[in-house]
């Protein structure tokens, strides 16, 4: 019994130091007070999209790569390092603009970029599928996107 007692205060810490710590104006919580994520358009002009797999939190939802940002971590060099890590080598991007979500005091910086060439993804862990969608349907998707 005495097991069972530590076991579960042990997982109630641990529950407790999972629970995202930032709480936007909007009541929503955030892991951290910065993200990034990318947007890649390609010569067809389809958008990338990854969906998420069941090892992580939104699982089979379509979103874009990216998340949080590491302390000290430029926006730009946080998408870079997530893009990468969930996607693979990235191709040759032109960096177009990038627009901010706001949620003071947390922020998501989405960067917009073009690339020449539909590459293939090497999906990690936090992805089971991905796909290059058209502007309608991305429209149909829409409900099922994550952008947390």
């Amino acid at each position: 019994m005495h097991t069972a007692i530590h076991l579960h205060t042990v997982v109630s810490l641990q529950n407790a130091m999972n629970e995202p710590k930032v709480i936007g104006a909007s009541g929503q919580r955030y892991w951290r007070e910065r993200a990034s994520c990318l947007l890649a358009v390609n010569q067809f002009d389809r958008v990338l999209l990854a969906r998420r797999s069941t090892k992580v939190s939104h699982p089979h939802l379509w979103g874009h790569p990216g998340g949080y940002c590491d302390e000290k971590e430029s926006f730009k060099d946080c998408v870079v390092r997530e893009a990468t890590e969930e996607l693979g080598p990235l191709p040759k991007l032109e960096w177009v603009c990038y627009s901010d979500f706001i949620d003071e005091p947390f922020t998501c910086r989405s960067f917009l970029t073009r690339t020449m060439h539909s590459w293939i993804p090497i999906l990690n862990e936090e992805n089971e599928d991905y796909g290059w969608f058209t502007r309608r349907q991305l429209q149909v998707l829409m409900p099922e996107m994550h952008f947390n």
